[in-house]
């Protein structure tokens, strides 16, 4: 599996990486989308593009609307903090597949790379 995280968090990011690697999904992770895809050997292929909604310099629906299109097979999965409720339902709003708060995400984080439906 190839997968996409969209993040600025250093700490976080190396907890999903590491979960990524012990699954066998290679994961690009970088703070735009752009910068991402560059680092992926065929962004065609990937499955999942993960997108944390705690930093301010993601614009989310066009971040949703270029995976969309460049990454039509993808499903975005967004999450942040629980008490971001208004960022939470623009997540929804814009399309993501999958809306969580990180305390949810991070329970599931097991099982993310392991399912193509999760």
């Amino acid at each position: 599996m190839i997968a996409i995280f969209i993040t600025r968090d250093l700490m976080f990011q190396s907890k999903v990486a590491a979960m990524a690697q012990r699954s066998g999904c290679q994961l690009a992770i970088a703070a735009s989308l752009p910068a991402a895809q560059a680092r992926c050997p065929d962004p065609a292929l990937v499955e999942k593009v993960i997108l944390d909604l705690s930093f301010d310099g993601l614009d989310l629906s066009s971040t949703v609307e270029e995976v969309r299109q460049a990454m039509p097979g993808a499903r975005i999965i967004a999450y942040g903090p629980h008490v971001h409720v208004d960022r939470l339902n623009l997540a929804r709003q814009s399309g993501c597949d999958l809306v969580q708060t990180r305390g949810q995400f991070e329970s599931n984080l097991s099982s993310l790379f392991l399912d193509a439906s999760t």
